[in-house]
């Protein structure tokens, strides 16, 4: 069987899922013959591609194509490897799904979504729960929400983390107009990610602690960003760099003094393995997938208590100590994760529906 797989979601500005499917891609590809699915304009160095005629801006074109022509066009005889919902409405017969469940925000947290997501979206699982005999999680925690509010048996689900960049430590970062000393964060800007309270406690240790740090804020602006938009944008003290490239990533990492990802819900939380990685003490949520992810190599706080989060930066900042346990066990904690275990680990499932 051919092996299809839905990067309808690339961009040429990728973050999250996108990230994540490149990774998959590429490593993938070094020891199977892969076809991936790529909206308009989208180009991927030595990877068999199909360009459909929309690009990724075109949301409702784009997921018109996908329900309705993607599975019946290019997915006979296929395993076709998507993610979350992303399935097309009409397959045949003969295509086997695996799809990659990274969260279950859409019922967790339904009111982070538009209607209109939150509708096709459940339309989209119906169909894959009616075709998917084999499902990926990307952490026990979504496992476990897979189990719980999809009903899916425990045993027809894989667990299979992410990773950081494997190469991360080797890329020189390079990023201009840092601060000298900086606190940083950096995700898709949207409900979930919990910037609001980020910022709430970064003022807090400020103001108690006289800090001279600054917060740095990363990645592309999301979906219901308005109100956290207004209220940093007039503020000095934080700096909105918005989409950066992976040089810029690194640079922000290791010229930062702390990293803080205490957000409401994640289906993993690689930022958590990258700051690790490069060496900065991380925040993170005792929730979802993070304590999972962080093990020992982080301060776990609860992301609705501005007090704890305050006080999580506080002891970093004066606790030398700390911060060096924090980046030792952080170091270690990376080496349990890898791209290329995740590429043998998918090998295998398709190994055995092929």
């Amino acid at each position: 069987m051919k092996i299809i797989i839905n990067g309808l979601q690339l961009n040429n500005e990728n973050s999250g899922i996108g990230k994540m499917l490149l990774e998959i891609v590429n490593k993938l590809s070094k020891t199977h013959d892969i076809t991936v699915i790529v909206p308009k304009g989208i180009e991927l160095d030595n990877i068999n591609t199909i360009e459909i005629p929309y690009k990724n801006s075109q949301k409702i074109r784009r997921s018109v194509y996908q329900s309705f022509l993607l599975g019946k066009k290019y997915c006979e005889n296929a395993i076709l490897i998507t993610t979350d919902s992303k399935i097309p409405l009409i397959i045949p017969k003969t295509t086997v799904v695996l799809p990659i469940i990274t969260d279950l925000a859409l019922f967790k947290m339904p009111e982070s979504y538009a209607f209109f997501q939150r509708i096709l979206w459940k339309m989209q699982y119906k169909v894959l729960l009616k075709h998917c005999k084999k499902y990926i999680a990307i952490s026990n925690s979504t496992k476990k929400d897979m189990i719980d509010i999809l009903k899916i048996n425990d045993s027809d689900i894989k667990v299979i983390y992410c990773a950081a960049n494997d190469d991360i430590q080797n890329i020189e970062g390079a990023c201009d107009d840092l601060p000298k000393k900086y606190m940083f964060f950096i995700g898709n800007m949207n409900p979930r990610k919990n910037i609001l309270k980020i910022y709430e406690a970064y003022k807090k240790a400020k103001l108690a602690l006289n800090l001279p740090h600054k917060l740095v804020i990363a990645g592309p602006i999301g979906w219901r960003y308005k109100k956290i938009l207004r209220k940093l944008k007039n503020d000095s003290e934080v700096i909105l760099k918005g989409y950066v490239t992976e040089e810029e990533k690194v640079a922000l990492y290791k010229n930062a003094d702390i990293f803080l990802f205490p957000t409401l819900y994640e289906g993993f939380g690689i930022p958590i393995l990258e700051a690790q990685a490069l060496g900065i003490p991380v925040i993170t949520s005792n929730n979802s997938s993070m304590p999972e992810v962080a093990g020992d190599g982080a301060i776990l706080v609860n992301p609705n208590d501005v007090e704890e989060i305050t006080s999580a930066i506080e002891k970093l900042v004066d606790d030398e100590k700390l911060r060096q346990e924090l980046m030792k066990k952080g170091y270690e904690n990376v080496k349990r994760f890898s791209w290329e275990k995740v590429a043998i680990e998918i090998g295998e499932i398709i190994k055995e529906e092929q």
